[in-house]
């Protein structure tokens, strides 16, 4: 269920996340940024690369910086045919990295446009809520402001650590099918952390059916969430994200291209 957003406030957003670099591209993505990336040797494999090894004497300084000289020519390699690191964990290669995360850190104007659309969408959905949750960690920023501006309980979720007797639920969860809990998170993608979500929030005794987030990548979150009985509201769609990031004006021809192509 898209939202219907004034265009204008979408070129304006898509303007500050590129400015505050939430929104980075191949051509603004920095090279040597990527060097260290504990997922390195994956973006080499997938480019058909094989990723120099560090040497393990600390003290061969020629061999450490021959290996930083061919790492870098490999991350610029993998650049220039239109890749970068789109997800640290598990290596998986996009034209275009989103860190919503950082939308936290935005200018107080484009917060508020942010702010108002997750709850615009919360309000008109009908639904009877009684508790926000978001999604760690991209979501806690946008789920707090919701929950906030409801005046309901905000929970989410901290990673779960081996040997630990804490639980992993932050906040609280309300009860009862009249209590209803509205799931908030930055991005979907393929739905399969989103999923996991809505089964922690439903482990605890949460009523959830509807998850708001800012952009849907369109790659079959909002059909595996329907399975799941969970309605998926969106800001963006891939589209409309598309369209704004090419309207800028600040990325050029050949991230356009690649852009229209891939993404």
């Amino acid at each position: 269920m898209a939202n219907s957003m004034d265009p204008r406030l979408m070129d304006y957003l898509v303007d500050n996340f590129i400015e505050n670099n939430i929104i980075k591209t191949a051509a603004t993505t920095n090279p040597w940024d990527m060097l260290l990336l504990p997922n390195g040797r994956k973006l080499c494999e997938r480019n058909g690369l094989v990723f120099p090894e560090m040497p393990t004497n600390p003290r061969d300084t020629e061999g450490r910086t021959r290996a930083e000289g061919e790492r870098k020519e490999i991350i610029q390699h993998a650049i220039s045919n239109g890749t970068i690191e789109a997800d640290l964990d598990a290596g998986h290669l996009t034209p275009m990295f989103f860190d919503f995360r950082h939308t936290c850190g935005l200018p107080k104007e484009p917060r508020r446009i942010i702010r108002d659309g997750q709850v615009d969408m919360a309000r008109n959905s009908g639904v009877n809520i009684g508790g926000v949750a978001s999604v760690a960690y991209g979501g806690n920023f946008m789920g707090a402001l919701v929950a906030d501006s409801l005046d309901v309980p905000h929970a989410t979720f901290r990673k779960e650590k081996e040997n630990t007797f804490y639980s992993p639920l932050v906040g609280s969860i309300p009860h009862g099918p009249n209590q209803r809990v509205w799931g908030v998170d930055d991005i979907t993608a393929s739905g399969d952390s989103s999923l996991g979500f809505v089964n922690d929030v439903r482990a605890f005794g949460g009523n959830i059916h509807d998850l708001s987030v800012l952009l849907d990548r369109g790659e079959g979150a909002i059909e595996k969430l329907a399975t799941a009985g969970v309605n998926v509201h969106t800001l963006f769609n891939r589209t409309q994200m598309k369209q704004s990031i090419l309207k800028s004006g600040k990325i050029d021809s050949g991230v356009k291209e690649m852009i229209d192509d891939r993404f």
